[in-house]
C-alpha cells in the first residue's frame, strides 16, 4: 500500500478528492450492481474515511443502491466515483478516477451473485 498523497476526480472536474493515507490493493468486482453501474466490472481501491477528503463536491450525488451501500457519482458528467457501505470505515473509489495512482496490482474479488 502507498502512503503518499493521492488525488482524483470526475471527468469534468466538478468532484475532486484526495487521500493522505494508504490505499488498499485494487479489487475487481463483477456483482450485478457494479456491472449495471459501470457497464463492466468495477476496479476499485479504498481508503480510510479519516484519510479521505473531498476537495470539491459541488456536483457529487449519492444513490442509495441497497440496504448495504450507497454509490457516489458526478451529477454533471455522470462519472461513477464511489461505493460506501453504510457502516464502513473506508470509502471505495474507482481506480481509473485517480490522477496520480502509479502502479498497482489487482486482487480478484468474488462476491455472491445478486438478483
Amino acid at each position: 500500500m502507498s502512503k503518499s498523497l493521492r488525488t482524483g476526480g470526475c471527468l469534468c472536474g466538478a468532484v475532486r478528492y484526495s487521500v493522505a493515507g494508504a490505499l488498499r490493493p485494487v479489487v475487481v468486482c463483477h456483482c450485478t450492481q457494479c456491472r449495471r453501474m459501470t457497464g463492466h466490472v468495477m476496479a476499485a481501491t479504498a481508503a480510510r474515511r479519516g484519510d479521505f477528503r473531498l476537495v470539491s463536491e459541488r456536483e457529487l450525488k449519492w444513490y442509495a443502491a441497497s440496504n448495504e451501500a450507497r454509490r457516489g457519482f458526478c451529477g454533471r458528467c455522470g462519472s461513477t466515483l464511489f461505493w460506501e457501505a453504510w457502516d464502513a470505515t473506508t470509502s471505495a473509489s474507482r481506480r481509473g478516477a485517480w490522477t496520480n495512482h502509479g502502479a498497482s496490482r489487482s486482487l480478484p474479488y468474488l462476491r455472491r451473485r445478486q438478483g
